[in-house]
């Protein structure tokens, strides 16, 4: 009996446990039918969702972080270029180029660069931003910019459709297809982040710095308004101003230049205030993202 019902076991792979005493045999089957299970629980579902979700948002997070880090290097190593082509034009005539907006010192660098030009006054720049114009001249009939006229004497008088017209005196490659846009009726250099076209807006400061650096003969800092309310108003930094008259106020690079790049946003500042310090006093929404050759990389990264 005990064989019979093993070989049974055996046969249909059924446990057997066999318990004996003195009057009998007894065979006890435990039949464990095999569960099979097709695909997952829903409880299980919900926690393989829960965890893709997660991952995804993490994931999505870092490479919009990698994405924004990426653009904010790109427009920086444009303005280090920028910047490489003011030293270069330094260099070369001894001092920076003047902003087209300060009259007296355009005439006074025009005589210094020029000294054989008879007239001071320059055509067609109100078209022209002062970084266009010093460091491309004027443009061919193709749109890229080569410099000004051979002819020393009348520098500003060129001819665009002969190419030995110009004498291709360029400090930065500049052409109308690549990297200069027309902004409110003026040729400017600008640097794209993503979708948008950044202009970049120069001031130059004073020979020897002081509190003055940035400002006109009026004492007025120099900014630029856009009439659009696209851009907002750029203007330069102090890193430090004082509410006392006899400590003076201390702006970054105050014996060369500032150039400012409105950001990802698309905005140098929301209001007309020109007094904008980076220790985050007087910063509006607007300038937090604005890049910069004051740091490496934007305006909010200059904050304590």
């Amino acid at each position: 009996m005990c064989n019979l019902y093993k070989n049974y076991c055996n046969e249909n792979y059924l446990p057997v446990q066999f318990v004996t005493n003195e009057k009998k045999t007894q065979v006890i089957l435990n039949k464990r039918h095999k569960q099979y299970r097709y695909g997952f629980t829903l409880v299980e579902l919900l926690v393989v969702v829960a965890i893709i979700g997660i991952l995804a948002t993490l994931i999505t997070a870092a490479a919009f972080r990698v994405i924004a880090t990426t653009r904010v290097t790109t427009v920086r190593m444009k303005i280090n270029e920028i910047e490489m082509a003011l030293e270069m034009y330094k260099s070369k005539f001894g001092e920076y180029p003047p902003m087209l907006a300060d009259e007296k010192a355009v005439a006074r660098h025009i005589k210094k660069r020029w000294p054989r030009c008879a007239d001071t006054e320059i055509p067609n720049t109100n078209n022209k931003d002062s970084l266009v114009f010093w460091l491309g001249g004027f443009s061919n009939k193709d749109g890229k910019y080569c410099g000004f006229s051979v002819n020393k004497t009348t520098p500003f008088t060129v001819n665009d459709t002969n190419s030995d017209a110009f004498d291709n005196e360029v400090f930065i490659e500049l052409s109308e297809d690549k990297n200069v846009r027309e902004i409110e009726n003026k040729k400017r250099i600008v640097i794209s982040m993503g979708s948008k076209d950044g202009p970049v807006v120069y001031f130059r400061g004073k020979k020897g710095g002081g509190a003055n650096a940035y400002k006109n003969d009026t004492n007025e800092i120099w900014k630029e308004t856009f009439s659009s309310d696209s851009y907002g108003t750029a203007s330069p930094y102090y890193y430090e101003k004082s509410e006392e008259s006899d400590k003076p106020d201390k702006w970054h690079n105050s014996e060369t230049f500032q150039l400012i790049h409105p950001g990802a946003d698309g905005k140098f500042g929301k209001t007309a205030q020109a007094d904008r310090i980076t220790n985050g006093s007087k910063l509006d929404d607007g300038d937090y993202d604005n890049i910069t050759n004051l740091g490496s990389s934007t305006i909010e990264a200059l904050l304590p």
